[in-house]
């Protein structure tokens, strides 16, 4: 019998996702490609404005019965399909792919009933933390999968050729991602003797919210050693090389969604430790003073002392960088997605 399976979810197919389910969604597809005898795609990208998605999807399964059946999305729009799916009681294996790490706290508040996923064959969590919460929960479908990339290029590390420390930021442009805390950093080292020392690069998607946007841009506009290049494209590994360039990526996130980050295996795919904020899965993935440096949560305080901390201390950041590119391995979709570990997971047949 071959080996079916159909993916749900977000994907943007055709164009460069920018939303860290499309990023996901079309990470998964170029690993399932090649173990899955048969895929079969249903986007979900804007499904609620277009009704046309939901009835492919019924009449998807429902031609393929015996098929594995995926569903990778945000925990409000899973919720909704995997409801729709459980009334109307297909045969399939089903199973979710959680993206972000709030859904298991969405199952502790009751603002999903736990009852609706306990038919799920496996519920696909990136944190250890999440799996505990879960089982708690009576879902003890509940599975750790750490996040994976296929990792063809790793970033070229060149010597350093100033002493300059090279900060790098990688995520979408938000406040509650950290940017404006950063910006406030980089005013207080500069008022405090460490002007000229660093410098902070911005990457990502631009804001939807297009108040703040104008906000950031004019607070990068006033500062000489703050600049924001827009996306960077990671499809692209060439770019690899270009992350690979600066020093310690900074990551001082509060955002409510926040999983097991992919720019994290970005981070150490171009040997870039990471000072993160203790929020959510960050403590899960990054190991103090192994891979990074944990600060509190939107505490500017501490991430103005981290960042002295690497500026005073290259040897130290070179220490850490090695052991990044050594971890990024571990993180290879080839190996977190192989055939035997699918096979474990009831989503490949034997």
């Amino acid at each position: 019998m071959d080996n079916k399976l159909v993916f749900i979810g977000p994907m943007n197919l055709g164009k460069i996702p920018t939303a860290g389910d499309s990023v996901k969604n079309q990470l998964f597809l170029d690993r399932f490609v090649q173990v899955f005898d048969k895929l079969y795609t249903i986007d979900t990208a804007d499904w609620k404005k277009n009704p046309f998605i939901l009835i492919k999807l019924v009449g998807t399964i429902l031609v393929h019965p015996h098929a594995k059946v995926i569903i990778s999305a945000n925990p409000g729009s899973a919720d909704k399909l995997i409801r729709i799916i459980k009334m109307i009681g297909f045969h399939n294996d089903f199973f979710y792919w959680v993206v972000g790490g709030s859904f298991h706290t969405m199952i502790e508040k009751g603002i999903f009933s736990a009852k609706n996923y306990a038919f799920l064959k496996g519920i696909f969590v990136q944190g250890q933390s999440m799996v505990d919460s879960l089982r708690h929960s009576g879902l003890n479908n509940a599975i750790y999968v750490p996040n994976s990339k296929s990792i063809n290029h790793y970033g070229k590390k060149e010597p350093k050729k100033d002493s300059k420390t090279h900060f790098v930021f990688l995520s979408r442009v938000e406040e509650y991602k950290g940017c404006t805390d950063i910006i406030n950093a980089v005013d207080c080292l500069n008022q405090c003797g460490y002007s000229g020392k660093f410098d902070v690069v911005f990457y990502g998607r631009e804001s939807e919210d297009t108040a703040y946007m104008k906000q950031f841009n004019e607070m990068v506009a006033v500062r000489e050693d703050v600049e924001y290049r827009g996306l960077l494209n990671l499809r692209d590994t060439n770019n690899y090389d270009e992350l690979a360039k600066y020093d310690v990526m900074l990551f001082p996130t509060y955002w409510h969604g926040e999983g097991f980050p992919g720019i994290v295996i970005d981070a150490y795919i171009s040997s870039l430790p990471i000072i993160a904020s203790d929020w959510n899965l960050n403590k899960d993935v990054i190991e103090e003073g192994q891979t990074g440096w944990i600060i509190p949560s939107h505490d500017v305080g501490a991430l103005i002392e981290k960042m002295k901390y690497v500026i005073d201390n290259s040897k130290e950041v070179q220490r850490v960088s090695a052991i990044c590119r050594e971890r990024a391995a571990q993180y290879d979709s080839r190996l977190v997605l192989s055939e035997e570990n699918l096979k474990k997971l009831g989503v490949l047949s034997c």
